[in-house]
């Protein structure tokens, strides 16, 4: 595989990881009554 399209895998992978664990926190919130995606 190619070193750059390593890279960009990596990358993606870490902003879908980072989005999972906002989603976890925004549906923590959401459990509370937060009004947090508002």
């Amino acid at each position: 595989m190619e070193k750059n399209q390593q890279i960009r895998l990596a990358f993606v992978y870490r902003v879908l990881n980072h989005f999972s664990e906002l989603a976890k926190l925004a549906r923590i919130d959401l459990t509370q009554g937060s009004p947090f995606l508002n």
